[in-house]
């Protein structure tokens, strides 16, 4: 059945949504932000330009982009916890386990697929650009008394101790409709650039508040538990699985839905030729929001800050009932209601989590430059940054290639490469950030991969600037 094939839509989102908060923060595409002969880098910087004059992407393959990554933990360091007794006896040192985690965890995920993605030049100081991407990200942050207290509990040395267990964890699908524009002035040394975006909501988690503390008093045991939460939800996935005729909906109909799930970004870059060698570039992007209207839920603590004090049992009186589970199942209403969440249905908007980047380059020759680049994205009143130097090289009109190297996530083994095929209008190309991540993913903490084929059109074969010729 068609409805069948729906349901598995919505599916497909979830499970990946799961799996980018499982495994990873988004990172921005370093390496692929200095390949001139690429049309994707206008997603970094609109300002930036191919060097083809029309270019048109094959649908639904001329851009597929993954990137995990995470602020903490390698797989290989798992195996510091583990102590061989014998040749038979393996023991996990919980304790160990306990230190990977740092005191601010992040994990985050992001996922795109271009549906359409086209761009020509107008005169030789125009370019328009359009694009149409189905867009997954998803966050989760923590602090690390959770695993603490999971992995250590609340006696000995964690007595008195007051765990912190709140977390943020945010997820967000939507379809991206951008139109972008360049122009150059000052005879070419300046281009600034703008894209606008209509955006679609179909799938939203947002943690407003997550506030939860847990307290073993080291005199007499008595618990303390607090909190104060505020969860948003929204999907345009609702039940309807047939439309008012009777027919099974289609994708596209849920589409349509996701217009009550509605918002606005806006990209901005520019870049600058200081002289023949030097050029300069800045760029902001995904400033926006949505408003989910659709299927809009919304969870609170009925008891903001509320605080429950559990002195233990009194096993002299507590049993003396017949029914001995009487006594368990009050005692969990009574935590129950203390810490209940009501429920309602306002529309909430959320943002768009800006990044940005500022580079340069130095070009040795027409076909070789080196470039230096500082990017940040900023999460829940945090910045989180990086810094890459970066090669790139034309070899002919065929082959175009970039190496990377970037210092993140206080890891220093990202080694980046990308590579650009042409043959004739026919474009391939791959691209990672972190190469090693591919052969040896058990000792990174970062992945990105982005892949696709497109169809470039009069690609320049010049690269020198008007005002070259008037020094």
């Amino acid at each position: 059945m068609k409805t069948i094939n729906h349901i598995s839509i919505a599916v497909a989102l979830l499970v990946t949504s799961i799996t980018g908060i499982q495994e990873s923060r988004a990172q921005g595409d370093f390496t692929m932000y200095g390949m001139k002969s690429l049309p994707q880098r206008t997603y970094a910087n609109p300002a930036l330009r191919p060097d083809s004059r029309f270019f048109i992407g094959i649908p639904g393959i001329s851009s597929v982009y993954v990137t995990f990554n995470n602020s903490s933990l390698e797989f290989d360091e798992f195996a510091n916890a583990l102590e061989r007794k014998n040749a038979d006896t393996v023991i996990l040192n919980i304790n160990a386990l306990s230190n990977m985690f740092r005191d601010n965890n992040s994990f985050s995920g992001e996922m795109k697929m271009d549906l359409l993605h086209f761009g020509f030049q107008v005169g030789p100081g125009n370019y328009f650009t359009f694009n149409s991407t189905l867009v997954h990200k998803s966050k989760l942050s923590f602090d690390a008394d959770l695993p603490k207290l999971i992995l250590e509990g609340n006696g000995g040395r964690n007595l008195g101790k007051k765990f912190d267990l709140g977390f943020d964890m945010d997820l967000l699908d939507y379809v991206e409709s951008g139109l972008g524009y360049s122009r150059s002035l000052m005879d070419q040394r300046l281009t600034v650039g703008a894209r606008i975006k209509y955006l679609k909501g179909l799938i939203n988690i947002n943690t407003e508040k997550s506030d939860m503390y847990f307290t073993t008093n080291p005199n007499d045991y008595t618990l303390l538990l607090q909190s104060d939460i505020r969860v948003n939800t929204a999907s345009s996935f609702g039940e309807l699985e047939t439309d008012s005729f009777g027919n099974d909906l289609q994708f596209s109909d849920y589409l349509g839905m996701a217009s009550n799930n509605g918002g606005w970004g806006l990209d901005l870059g520019a870049t600058f030729e200081l002289n023949k060698k030097i050029e300069l570039s800045a760029a902001i992007r995904d400033l926006g929001r949505i408003k989910w209207n659709n299927n809009a839920k919304n969870y609170y603590s009925r008891d903001p800050n509320a605080k429950f004090e559990f002195k233990g049992l009194d096993f002299n009186t507590a049993f003396e009932d017949t029914d001995s589970t009487d006594v368990i199942e009050a005692l969990a209403d009574s935590i129950a209601d203390r810490f209940k969440l009501d429920e309602s249905n306002t529309s909430y908007t959320t943002g768009l989590s800006p990044e940005f980047y500022l580079g340069g380059t130095f070009s040795f020759t027409k076909n070789h430059r080196a470039g230096v680049l500082f990017y940040g994205d900023w999460y829940h009143q945090r910045l989180h940054p990086s810094f890459t130097l970066s090669w790139y090289s034309q070899f002919t009109r065929v082959v175009a290639l970039s190496a990377t190297y970037t210092i993140m996530n206080n890891k220093f083994n990202n080694f980046g490469i990308g590579l650009s095929l042409n043959g004739g209008p026919f474009q391939y190309y791959v691209v990672t950030d972190n190469v090693v991540s591919l052969f040896s993913p058990n000792v990174v903490r970062n992945f990105s991969f982005r892949t696709g084929m497109s169809f470039t059109f009069l690609r320049n074969p010049k690269d020198k600037k008007k005002y070259e010729k008037k020094n």
